[in-house]
């Protein structure tokens, strides 16, 4: 039984997830394909393929970026006006004739001077997350934004919805068909942390810390502490990518998961590979999810197509715990960038198998694909910020 909640606990745990998560997954299995080549397992080293990345224009009044991603057919791109502690957000998009803003009304204290971290649309709806150190524990203070394209505006919410006692993280961000998903790490009333998601509801947000196959499980033999990387939408599914801590007699492994919703909670498919390993960040097409990580230290990377599980080779890059791992699905296929303060690794799907490819100056962030372009915010050693393109084909 488990160690650190009664029964009460375990009848909270059994939350129903609401209608949007469930039974979309109906046509997928439970269970992976037979056993496929360790994820880590490296194609014969190869210079990278040169291609040509162009500097997109300096966005008008921004002193930063922050994130970039794709707004239908146009770029958007957050960060921010000014610097200092005070500084306020900004939001800008481009069709291809030039940056517009987009208006932004916070309505809080910490929404005049957020740092929007996420932003996710669908061309005519935006979700955004921001977030600002303070308090007097100096903790992320995280505000909730929404609207469209022509304006968005804060949504205040209560305090410990995402912040208070138990808040560990808000790590990621995603739109579903018409309402957001919000990923990150939570400990229950002093739990072990676990993986929870935040599901939008409106102007209001409605957290589940405790969904059967997220939460963290402590037994009398062992633990299983999960922990979110990202997230992800498929044919209307939510898609959670991280890993799960294992311990038991004194031993501690690392094991890569993809969780699904299925029925009242969620299903864990475990990613193929050798030694610890981690998924920190995912994309997904019409057909097929492409999931990245690490495994012994590498660049992992794992194809999930319904019950279909394979781990594919990929070229020798060292992932750090700090790397910063993106990914976005272009027209032309999967893109992934692997990143830190040493050197940045960009890879493209090519006929099948991964492929490095010349990167842009810079450490890349985030990623977008839009268009037949890709879009890579890269941050340089003077911590300025700029945007960068180059075709996705």
């Amino acid at each position: 039984m488990r160690g650190t909640r009664g029964a009460a606990g375990r009848a909270a745990a059994a939350v129903v997830v609401p209608a949007m998560l469930v039974g979309l997954v109906a046509c997928t299995s439970a269970h992976s394909s037979p056993p496929q080549p360790a994820a880590g397992a490296t194609s014969a080293a190869r210079p990278p393929v040169m291609v040509t990345w162009s500097p997109m224009p300096a966005v008008p009044g921004a002193t930063s970026l922050t994130w970039v991603t794709s707004a239908g057919e146009q770029v958007l791109v957050s960060g921010q006006r000014g610097t200092g502690d005070a500084a306020p957000p900004g939001l800008w998009r481009d069709g291809g004739h030039g940056w517009d803003d987009v208006d932004l009304a916070p309505v809080t204290y910490y929404g005049r001077r957020a740092q929007l971290y996420r932003v996710v649309s669908d061309g005519r709806r935006v979700v955004a997350l921001g977030r600002r150190i303070g308090g007097a524990h100096g903790n992320p203070r995280v505000t909730s934004w929404t609207g469209t394209l022509a304006g968005v505006h804060e949504t205040e919410q209560p305090f410990e919805l995402f912040g208070g006692p138990d808040a560990i993280a808000v790590t990621d961000l995603a739109l579903g068909p018409s309402d957001g998903v919000v990923l990150g790490a939570w400990a229950h009333h002093g739990d072990p942390s676990g993986t929870a998601v935040w599901l939008e509801e409106g102007d209001t947000w409605r957290r589940y810390d405790e969904a059967p196959g997220l939460a963290s499980e402590v037994t009398d033999v062992g633990s299983e502490l999960t922990t979110p990387g990202a997230l992800a939408v498929r044919a209307g599914t939510p898609v959670i990518v991280g890993w799960t801590v294992h311990l038991a007699a004194g031993q501690v492994a690392f094991r890569a998961s993809l969780w699904r919703p299925e029925g009242p909670g969620w299903q864990e498919v475990r990613l193929p590979a050798v030694g610890d390993a981690q998924a920190r960040a995912v994309t997904c097409g019409p057909d097929e999810c492409t999931v990245v990580g690490s495994a012994s230290g590498s660049l992992a990377v794992w194809m999930v197509r319904g019950s279909d599980v394979r781990a594919l080779p990929v070229p020798a890059v060292p992932v750090a715990g700090r790397a910063q791992v993106s990914a976005v699905t272009s027209r032309a296929g999967a893109w992934l960038s692997v990143g830190d303060e040493s050197a940045t690794h960009v890879l493209r799907l090519d006929r099948g198998r991964f492929v490095e490819v010349s990167p842009p100056p810079g450490v890349v962030t985030s990623m977008a694909a839009v268009g037949d372009a890709v879009v890579a915010l890269v941050g340089s050693g003077d911590g300025s910020t700029s945007l960068w393109t180059t075709p996705s084909g």
